[in-house]
């Protein structure tokens, strides 16, 4: 699994007058893998912070299976107790930490700004570094002037990357991008993530329960995620449709824009009063029944690096109805509606459609066709592409192709990771 022109560390170092003992002292030294990851924040609910932690946990699991390998996680903050985090503020503390000074391999995530991602320029010589992209969010879709400058200055920072000897990404979208900047194809990997909260990556039977039709939104709170279009095309449906429906939407507040939360809360308190429920942070065991109860997935995102939820909604049997933009089409592949980015019309017209279907199924008028872009299809045949697609994005893929990117960097420290394990 090695890159076959990379430098392989020997099994053991002999050098006269040395005891053996010293000898394979040095020897399980030059063996062993110590990580230092990097995130501005780990926190609940978020992309980046989940990105951290399949690799904290990947890196247990190797350890488990025999392999001398720990890691360290520093962030800015965190609302996790974890043992394997160290909270620090800025770069110069950082230089003081024994996990930073004795770490081989340095791993640093990046989808917007934070002072720790500068530590790039600190890392000795020689020690091998590997970016995770995340993608940045266009600075003209930010809520308000601070944003826009952080995301400005987050596509400043962007560029750190380059120090990097290699670059993970999580979709050919945002792969594609990083090639735009200057790096080489050799130097890029695409990694799809894997469904959290404990989602499984076979896809559940779509649901046929009484009841209204429900929809669903999981996301920050922000403009860019376009949970204000929702509203807006869900206000223009007739409540006095042939089947009812409701609207749940999901997420966490701390990663929210307050102005945009509070339109949402002022709207479900006034003329979408008992059509759409606020759900706020809700927690692992909440969000997936949240997805499971869901009939619908609405994401009319204008920008997504990749979009787990859609991940998770597909995973859930939910049918999605998505914006096109960036990584929307890729991700959802073909397995749900896509509508123009910014059509409110458009999206209460596909949303009106997908109402229609399912509520006909429920009182049994007519079948179950899923409008996608393969055309209309029946349950089993999308049950069937859905988990053709999930099984790319399944946690044990994603170990597996992170293991090998972290074997070929640092030149066979792995090699003793059962295959297994991998």
């Amino acid at each position: 699994m090695s890159n076959p022109g990379a430098a392989t560390v020997p099994a053991t170092r002999w050098r006269s007058g040395r005891s053996d003992r010293a000898a394979m002292a040095e020897a399980q030294a030059a063996s062993a893998l110590r990580l230092a990851l990097y995130s501005g924040v780990c926190v609940r609910h978020d992309a980046i912070s989940n990105g951290l932690r399949l690799k904290l946990n990947a890196a247990d699991r190797w350890r488990a299976a025999g392999s001398d390998v720990t890691a360290t996680g520093f962030v800015h903050f965190t609302d996790y107790d974890d043992r394997r985090l160290r909270k620090v503020d800025s770069v110069s503390l950082l230089l003081r930490s024994p996990e930073f000074r004795g770490a081989n391999l340095h791993v640093f995530e990046f989808g917007i700004y934070y002072p720790l991602f500068d530590a790039v320029f600190v890392v000795p010589d020689g020690v091998p570094i590997i970016g995770v992209y995340h993608n940045v969010t266009p600075p003209a879709l930010a809520d308000d002037p601070d944003t826009r400058a952080v995301l400005e200055r987050s596509l400043v920072q962007r560029h750190n990357l380059s120090r990097a000897d290699h670059v993970v990404t999580h979709s050919d979208y945002s792969r594609q991008e990083l090639i735009g900047l200057g790096l080489t194809p050799d130097r890029v990997s695409v990694i799809p993530l894997p469904p959290g909260g404990g989602i499984g990556c076979s896809p559940a039977p779509l649901r046929k329960p009484q009841g209204p039709v429900k929809l669903l939104y999981v996301g920050r709170f922000v403009r860019s995620k376009g949970v204000l279009d929702l509203l807006e095309a869900v206000a223009s449906l007739p409540r006095a449709a042939r089947h009812p429906f409701e609207v749940i939407l999901a997420g966490n507040p701390a990663l929210s824009s307050r102005a945009v939360l509070e339109q949402i809360q002022t709207r479900c308190d006034g003329d979408l009063a008992g059509l759409v429920r606020l759900v706020l942070a809700p927690d692992q065991m909440e969000l997936a029944a949240l997805y499971a109860d869901a009939d619908v997935f609405v994401i009319p995102s204008y920008h997504e690096g990749y979009c787990v939820p859609v991940v998770e909604a597909l995973a859930s049997g939910c049918h999605v109805v998505a914006y096109d933009s960036s990584n929307l089409p890729f991700v959802l592949a073909g397995l749900g509606s896509l509508v123009v980015t910014g059509d409110v019309a458009m999206l209460a017209t596909s949303l009106a459609k997908v109402i229609d279907r399912f509520g006909a199924a429920r009182t049994g008028t007519a079948p179950l066709r899923l409008p996608t872009g393969r055309g209309d299809l029946d349950e089993a045949t999308w049950r069937k592409a859905v988990g053709a697609q999930l099984d790319a994005c399944s946690e044990a893929r994603f170990d597996a192709r992170w293991h090998t990117v972290v074997e070929n960097v640092v030149a066979g420290r792995l090699e003793r990771v059962p295959a297994g394990a991998r």
